[in-house]
């Protein structure tokens, strides 16, 4: 195998084996888990992306005929824009 030809170049911060700061050193660390951390939202999407998907899974594997996945699944579409536009009406009304 060829050796690789050496650089001439001088070596850059990056390559001078210290470690770069990172930020400011008097400002706070992030939490620890703040990447983690998941809105009421978030985990309602998460919660639809599975109810979606295991409904699916349900027809495709023949568990439910397709007609029966597509009634509950127009059903829980239907139910789930109608109890959303409640709750805006809900909060439009407190205000």
């Amino acid at each position: 195998m060829p050796s690789r030809p050496q650089s001439t170049a001088a070596p850059s911060k990056r390559d001078s084996g210290k470690p770069e700061p990172r930020g400011k050193p008097d400002s706070p660390a992030p939490p620890p888990d703040a990447g983690e951390a998941q809105t009421p939202a978030a985990l309602a999407g998460t919660k639809r992306v599975l109810w979606w998907g295991g409904l699916a899974a349900l027809a495709t594997v023949g568990i439910l005929e397709w007609p029966v996945a597509a009634a509950v699944g127009a059903g829980s579409y239907v139910a789930e824009k109608l109890a959303a536009a409640d709750a805006r009406a809900d909060r439009a009304a407190e205000n």
